[in-house]
């Protein structure tokens, strides 16, 4: 009975392929699941990849703008300084002439701009030193 089962070489042969096919499916699903998990975590760090790629590419922009910004400081120092020091040195309606480059290069307001305005026709009405049209009120 039993031994005769146990002996019988087609149930022995027929009983391991079919755990042999238990294992080759089970070790699949498992193989497929690793392929998968894997896939996702390659898409996740190709997102991450990218995401980093375009903020490195805004980053570098800042950097070069803010280099220019720092390059470009003497410069406008310099240019400032040469129209204030041709504003203080010249008659008044030289002065007129440059109340806009001045109101550009300090970006002056409306209010600010009438007042340099007012103070740059001052030695028309009459004559004094510069020092004093800072002073001066025109009312």
């Amino acid at each position: 009975g039993l031994e005769d089962i146990l002996n019988n070489p087609t149930l022995s042969r027929s009983s391991s392929r079919i755990s042999l096919q238990d294992g080759v499916q089970v070790a699949s699903k498992d193989q497929d699941n690793k392929i998968s998990h894997l896939s996702s975590l390659l898409s996740e760090s190709e997102h991450n990849a990218a995401a980093l790629q375009e903020q490195c590419t805004v980053l570098k922009g800042e950097v070069r703008r803010m280099e220019n910004m720092l390059g470009n400081d003497n410069t406008n120092i310099e240019y400032l300084k040469n129209v204030v020091m041709k504003y203080l040195s010249s008659e008044p309606t030289a002065r007129e002439q440059l109340v806009p480059v001045l109101s550009t290069v300090l970006k002056l307001n409306k209010e600010e701009v009438s007042s340099l305005s007012s103070s740059a026709s001052v030695g028309k009405r009459e004559q004094v030193p510069w020092t004093s049209t800072w002073f001066y009120s025109s009312s």
